[in-house]
């Protein structure tokens, strides 16, 4: 039996601090947490650049030039 340290009573057997994870298992593990960060990332810039080239009017807060309507507007002094 080899006995390593360990944060549990100063003494942590290697046979419990082990995992029992085969290298298929964490490649598989890592490949897949990369791929769901990838689609996060592809729906982000997806919905980014969407909103983007869509301007800030598209907010319909009222406040920005495209959101004035022709006849509301006042010329400039």
């Amino acid at each position: 039996m080899v006995v390593s340290r360990g944060p549990i009573g100063e003494v942590l057997p290697t046979a419990v601090a082990n995992s029992s994870l085969t290298a298929g298992d964490l490649i598989f593990s890592m490949l897949l947490i990369c791929g769901l960060y990838t689609l996060f990332l592809v729906a982000e810039l997806y919905l980014m650049f969407k909103f983007a080239r869509r301007g800030p009017s598209s907010l319909k807060t009222g406040r920005y030039h495209y959101e004035q309507s022709s006849t509301t507007t006042q010329p400039a002094r």
